[in-house]
């Protein structure tokens, strides 16, 4: 099984990589974490940006949610002795709040119920006055047009893809997403391709108020040149 590393931040292909290494250090600027601040990254996956903040605030404030049991176990080997806390469920995070809450590319997985209870989830673990930091993909214009071109091209071919979709992407027009997969902790969209981080902000808008916005790798060229959104969150 490949490692998440593998296909991100450690991907062979230089881009991929930079464009993620990039993505968490803009991450790490937009959230402006406080050594006092208290944080908790729903959907940490392997752990590496809570790695990445323990290098500016105590590891001991510093927890990661992670539902997925492959993903948690390596966030788990990843962080050991670092004085970082991982969990695998949320009953674990019971009587918590934290200060700063993030979220990094885990929206774009969900179907609309399971996104509408994690939103309900990031409220009721955010502490008065704090803020949520939430990044997805963006999978419209002309990201999607060499996003999607670099997957088929490596043979990640979804079960929605046709060429008319494929340039309904790229003009930003909805398209149905993938079929999702039922794992032991919900249903999970693998493939990006029909997310729209248009859509995902109209919703996300319903339950938290967005505060600014960040693109990376280069936020002054916006979503048109863009891989990720970033946004900084209240509660409303």
């Amino acid at each position: 099984m490949q490692r998440y590393q593998d296909y991100t931040y450690q991907n062979a292909f230089f881009v991929k990589r930079w464009l993620h290494q990039r993505r968490y250090r803009d991450t790490l600027r937009f959230v402006k974490l406080q050594a006092q601040d208290t944080v908790l990254d729903y959907g940490c996956g392997d752990g590496y940006f809570l790695r990445t903040c323990a290098m500016v605030m105590p590891a001991g404030h510093l927890y990661g949610f992670e539902p997925d049991p492959d993903m948690y176990r390596e966030a788990v080997r990843i962080t050991r002795g670092t004085g970082i806390t991982v969990v695998r469920t949320l009953d674990a995070l019971r009587g918590k709040v934290f200060t700063k809450i993030t979220c990094l590319e885990t929206g774009e997985h969900l179907v609309d119920r399971e996104l509408t209870a994690l939103f309900a989830n990031i409220k009721q673990l955010l502490a008065h006055g704090g803020q949520v930091v939430i990044s997805v993909p963006i999978e419209t214009g002309v990201p999607a047009l060499l996003k999607n071109t670099f997957r088929i091209l490596r043979g990640h071919i979804p079960d929605n893809f046709t060429l008319l979709n494929f340039w309904r992407m790229v003009f930003g027009v909805s398209i149905p997403r993938s079929t999702p997969e039922d794992r032991e902790y919900g249903q999970y969209i693998y493939s990006h391709m029909g997310f729209n981080h248009r859509r995902f902000e109209e919703m996300l808008k319903q339950h938290l108020r967005i505060k600014g916005k960040r693109y990376s790798p280069l936020s002054i060229v916006g979503a048109a040149l863009s891989n990720t959104i970033l946004y900084a969150c209240m509660r409303r």
